[in-house]
């Protein structure tokens, strides 16, 4: 196939990509239920478990979101993450 015309480029940013440590999942929890972490961080009840589970590879920012939805300071989400989640590539 021709292609005429302007060539257009697609540029993709990878972020990088992080999985729960689940055998750590009730000390990441900090006692809450599943359910009512899942309405505080805005995200579904499944979709929640499945990431603690470490089914799913996720970006930082729903890292972030998570552990802010749980009650994680910034200072500790900065020391914390890493030990919680390990960076996949």
């Amino acid at each position: 196939m021709f292609s005429y015309g302007r060539e257009r480029w697609i540029i993709v940013i990878q972020r990088p990509k992080y999985k729960f440590k689940k055998e750590l999942k009730m000390e990441f929890i900090r006692g809450y239920r599943f359910d009512y972490l899942a309405n505080k961080i805005g995200i579904s009840y499944s979709y929640l478990l499945q990431i603690l589970r470490g089914s799913f590879n996720i970006d930082p920012y729903l890292v972030n979101r998570i552990m802010l939805g749980i009650g994680y300071s910034s200072e500790e989400i900065d020391n914390l993450s890493n030990y919680f989640f390990e960076k996949v590539q």
